[in-house]
């Protein structure tokens, strides 16, 4: 009877023990899908994190070339330290644009220079009485005074630069070519 009893009560706790079996399987169950929704939005935090440690770098650099495509030669991007590579990419994009701002002051300077040249000899020419003719290699005119336009066009409103000499002075190409 004893051991009855006792496979009895062993019976009883072996199903008591099953029952809070289930439970115990869904608590850890429950807390297993809780560490791992934690451990999911840790990882998407991170992945955030780290997105935006990339994407600011390339969105500078979009903007400034943004600026510089408007005109803006002063775009520079800063050289913060956050990857290499980007350091890298944004010290050859300063240098890149400091060159192309000295090249860009350099040709309006010689742009005015040369404006500033051009409007001398018209100034010059224009006072001069002998008609003066410009040609380029092509054998177009580049150039004329009023001189010019008169002894070679009978009406003063056409302008002759542009226009190729020898149509201008058929008869005389054989003396011009000789000369």
């Amino acid at each position: 009877l004893g051991y009855l009893n006792a496979a009895e009560a062993a019976s009883n706790d072996y199903s008591n023990l099953r029952a809070r079996y289930a439970d115990l399987q869904i608590t850890v169950i429950l807390i297993f899908v809780a560490v791992a929704m934690m451990l999911l939005l840790l990882a998407v935090w991170l992945g955030l994190i780290l997105a935006r440690q990339l994407v600011q770098p390339i969105s500078r650099l979009v903007e400034a070339t943004d600026q510089l495509r408007s005109g803006d030669f002063s775009a520079r991007l800063p050289e913060d330290g956050s990857l290499e590579e980007f350091d890298h990419l944004a010290q050859a994009f300063n240098k890149m644009t400091a060159q192309i701002q000295a090249q860009r002051a350099e040709l309006l300077c010689v742009n005015r220079q040369l404006d500033d040249r051009r409007r001398l000899i018209e100034t010059v020419l224009r006072g001069v009485t002998t008609g003066v003719v410009g040609l380029g290699k092509d054998g177009r005119i580049h150039l004329a005074n009023m001189a010019a336009q008169k002894l070679l066009r009978q009406d003063d409103d056409q302008d002759i630069v542009g226009l190729p000499l020898q149509d201008l002075l058929a008869e005389a190409m054989a003396l011009l070519a000789q000369a």
